[in-house]
């Protein structure tokens, strides 16, 4: 008897325990303690998720936001963009004189016409009976003169005004009667200056110069030789070759 007395003791004593806990507790929590048995069940935490329309209307309302901030940030920053484009503007005004990107006004004596003419390239032809040059400009020149010029002989084309050359300044020619063509320019004219092959070369044979819309050629007769030549040439043949007999 006394061994199965002292085998329930200890239960007896947990149960008085637990028993007097639980009391405490509602005694403690009151009304709201009876409430915990609906809100530890699994329908009750199922209860509180959402539904998935819900989730999708939540993230389209974030993607919106997203949307709408997005636009404010762009529509900020062309905001600041054009507040700086403006302040440039107005500082090149300031310091230009004038509005940005627009060309200043030219002065009254600075017209097309004032500016340097442009001898932009050229080119040379020989034949048997002449030599011609032709200069191409970027707009009509206005007047020009030819004169020849001894020891060596060359034939000289001045044209006067303000002159810009781009074209190669020293050109020579072999095997051709005009083997020297030098083309300079400085502020008060352009002059290009033919070069006889032979230095001693007499410049009988007019040079003629004509002025073109974008341009101007030069043409050079090839001289003649003279009769004295010609009729010593045959002489001089014919005692060759009795010498060769």
């Amino acid at each position: 008897m006394s061994r199965l007395h002292s085998r329930l003791v200890p239960w007896i004593l947990l149960g008085c325990f637990l028993a007097g806990a639980f009391s405490l507790f509602f005694l403690a929590a009151g009304s709201e303690a009876l409430q915990l048995r609906g809100v530890m069940t699994l329908s009750a935490l199922w209860a509180e998720r959402p539904a998935p329309g819900e989730v999708r209307r939540m993230v389209t309302r974030l993607r919106e936001r997203g949307a709408e901030a997005e636009q404010r940030f762009l529509e900020s920053a062309a905001e600041t963009l054009s507040r700086g484009g403006q302040r440039l503007e107005e500082r090149a005004e300031r310091v230009g004189g004038g509005k940005a990107g627009q060309p200043e006004a030219a002065p009254a004596g600075d017209t097309s016409t004032d500016a340097p003419i442009r001898l932009k390239s050229h080119r040379f032809r020989d034949t048997d009976t002449q030599f011609k040059g032709m200069f191409f400009t970027d707009r009509a020149p206005v007047d020009g003169k030819t004169y020849f010029l001894r020891n060596p002989s060359r034939w000289v084309v001045e044209l006067p005004g303000r002159w810009r050359n781009s074209s190669h300044r020293l050109n020579e020619l072999p095997g051709t009667f005009i083997n020297r063509v030098v083309v300079e320019a400085d502020q008060g004219a352009l002059r290009v200056t033919f070069h006889y092959a032979d230095p001693a070369a007499e410049g009988h044979e007019r040079v003629r110069l004509e002025l073109e819309a974008e341009g101007f050629s030069v043409t050079i007769p090839k001289p003649k030789e003279p009769a004295s030549k010609g009729r010593k040439a045959p002489e001089e043949r014919r005692a060759r070759e009795q010498q060769t007999l």
